[in-house]
């Protein structure tokens, strides 16, 4: 949990002040082979997920990981249980030049090609507060394919 970004820092105590008495955790995750990182903002005491982001570097996923986490806690539901903010925030995407891009697109390729899986996603086109938006977003989930037999790559 030890974050050297100012700015982390402060929006860390901001989380803090909306759930006094209740401590955060940061755990950050790792592909290997892939440079992005995840993390993922807990409630110290139960375990639930207040907020994820994954983003280019660590400090990167954990800003926006507990920036996500306080937009959670000030936009409650219509019935004031769980938050129309959905949970992961993948803005860096959008931040990100050409050539990261790139870059990120060969070595998810490379992993699911080493791992013999392939990716498929439900996209979505509208945000529980912003209505529809201009690009698609939604969970992805990586499925197994089935590797060719030696005798199959042969005769490709």
């Amino acid at each position: 949990d030890e974050v050297s970004d100012p700015e982390t820092r402060r929006l860390r105590k901001i989380l803090d002040g909306l759930s006094p008495g209740r401590p955060h955790h940061i755990q950050l995750s790792h592909v290997p082979g892939i440079d992005w990182r995840l993390s993922t903002v807990t409630d110290a005491a139960t375990g639930a997920v207040l907020g994820r982001a994954w983003a280019p570097d660590a400090e990167g996923a954990v800003r926006d990981g507990v920036s996500t986490a306080i937009a959670r806690a000030q936009v409650p539901g219509p019935d004031g249980a769980g938050s129309p903010v959905s949970a992961l925030c993948t803005n860096a995407l959008l931040l990100a030049d050409a050539g990261d891009l790139a870059s990120l697109d060969t070595q998810v390729s490379a992993h699911a090609r080493a791992h013999h899986v392939r990716y498929a996603g439900q996209p979505l086109r509208e945000d529980p507060v912003l209505g529809e938006l201009p690009f698609w977003h939604g969970p992805v989930q990586a499925r197994p394919i089935r590797p060719l037999a030696a005798e199959e790559n042969d005769e490709h």
